[in-house]
């Protein structure tokens, strides 16, 4: 007789795909082009290494939309999606994120036991953190983030998308900036 337990797939956090495009095109059918090839191969590096990659562009270029495309076929179940109104606050992060990563209970009031357990979820199964519209986020935001991706091997893969300056943001943080495997 066989104890062990099974478990069902994660829910995906990703979006359906008639959610995708902003103008809502009821019945389309996405083409491979090779902006969604490029942005596939950056996002498996990622996943691979357990890196961080920046995909960025101007706005309306559908970087979102190839992101999800690309995340939907290969990381469906281990893709923790966050997406930030502009200036979020720290506590509005570490809110969303403790949810998204289905903790028990509230996040912790004292910063540091809470973020140990966010840094403890993230490490105790592969993970691909997708955080969309970067450009919003402010510079300590995104140093939160960069210290999420720890220096041990046990890391998440983080994606970040950002249309505007998030390229800028990025760089003017060196510490995170570092550790961008790909652009």
């Amino acid at each position: 007789m066989n104890t062990t337990p099974t478990t069902s797939p994660r829910p995906s956090q990703l979006p359906p795909p008639s959610q995708d495009h902003y103008l809502g095109l009821t019945g389309a059918n996405a083409m491979a082009t090779r902006a969604v090839a490029e942005t596939e191969a950056r996002i498996l590096k990622a996943i691979k290494h357990n890196a961080t990659v920046c995909i960025h562009g101007h706005v309306g270029l559908e970087k979102t939309f190839a992101v999800h495309t690309v995340l939907r076929r290969r990381a469906p179940e281990t893709t923790v999606r966050l997406r930030y109104n502009n200036g979020a606050n720290m506590n509005e992060i570490r809110t969303q994120l403790w949810r998204r990563l289905n903790l028990a209970g509230e996040p912790q009031q004292s910063v540091g036991p809470c973020d140990q357990q966010i840094q403890d979820a993230l490490e105790a199964e592969p993970r691909v953190l997708l955080i969309d519209e970067v450009q919003g986020l402010g510079a300590k935001a995104l140093e939160y983030f960069r210290t999420l991706w720890g220096d041990d091997a046990r890391r998440a893969a983080i994606i970040l998308v950002g249309s505007g300056n998030a390229r800028q943001k990025i760089l003017n943080n060196p510490a995170l900036h570092s550790r961008i495997l790909d652009w």
